[in-house]
């Protein structure tokens, strides 16, 4: 009984380690927020070069919506260096916001793309965070 229980234990360990050595890798915070849905990054390379879109969905119409900043990293040795980034892009009265950017990368090298997010409805407001790593080949 003892060994069956070990063995259980052991699988449930196994089984709830995090996958690691995906080529793409994406973060989203969960968020238990009154106004934003949902926070999302997409990334696509194509002939060298990355364009990212990232997007926010608020629960309702939002008197403000939008991102306080969508940037790009590349990873330099063990730390990210900034490569492009665009700031405070908002909108009035929508329910939803998109926002794009792009800049030129390198084959063999990995980027981040990060945005943070915000919402506001009435007297209501929230942020969020969501970010994705790209390794270019």
């Amino acid at each position: 009984m003892k060994r069956t229980i070990a063995i259980l234990c052991l699988l449930c360990m196994v089984f709830a380690l995090p996958v690691s050595g995906t080529a793409e890798d994406s973060k989203i915070r969960p968020c238990a927020s009154e106004v934003i849905k949902s926070t999302r990054i997409s990334v696509a390379v194509k002939d060298g070069t990355l364009t990212a879109s990232a997007n926010v969905r608020a629960k309702n119409t939002a008197s403000k919506i939008g991102f306080s900043s969508v940037t790009v990293y590349v990873l330099n040795g063990s730390t990210w260096k900034l490569v492009a980034s665009t700031q405070d892009i908002y909108q009035s009265n929508k329910i939803m916001m998109s926002a794009t950017i792009s800049c030129a990368v390198e084959s063999g090298k990995t980027y981040k793309v990060e945005c943070n997010s915000y919402v506001e409805i009435g007297s209501k407001s929230d942020t969020g965070y969501a970010y994705k790593t790209i390794t270019v080949d």
